[in-house]
């Protein structure tokens, strides 16, 4: 439902998930909405799911979507617009475990604090493109 933005930071990535969010974006027909994708270089996963991961990320950029990587990653949220936050322990784009938690925030600051945070990241050069 978002109209202008949407950030997701999810250290891990995951197959369904990850193909889940692909075929959003390419039946969204709104192209004025940016997706920005906070997640782990992939140095960071085994040798035998590098290659997959490659892909993925690959996949999602073709598919319209701004994928940053860090060396060092450990916060999972997720900003729609400019006031709605979705935060806890879920990686938004892998798998679910039994016990995570999420909070629904409605908070212009702390949308702005995330965001400055991962732009912050971005510019010291923590982040590949």
């Amino acid at each position: 439902m978002a109209t202008s933005r949407i950030c997701i930071c999810s250290p891990r990535l995951s197959h369904r998930r990850v193909w889940e969010l692909i075929k959003k974006l390419k039946q969204d027909k709104r192209s004025q909405i940016d997706c920005i994708i906070l997640t782990l270089t992939t140095g960071k996963y085994s040798p035998q799911q590098q290659a997959a991961v490659e892909n993925m990320k690959k996949a999602m950029r073709e598919a319209g979507a701004d994928v940053r990587e860090f060396e060092s990653l450990n916060c999972h949220f997720a900003v729609m617009d400019d006031d709605l936050v979705w935060y806890g322990s879920m990686n938004f784009l892998s798998r679910e475990h039994e016990d995570d938690i999420l909070m629904r925030i409605n908070s212009e600051s702390i949308v702005k604090e995330l965001l400055a945070i991962s732009n912050q990241e971005k510019s010291s050069g923590t982040v590949r493109k």
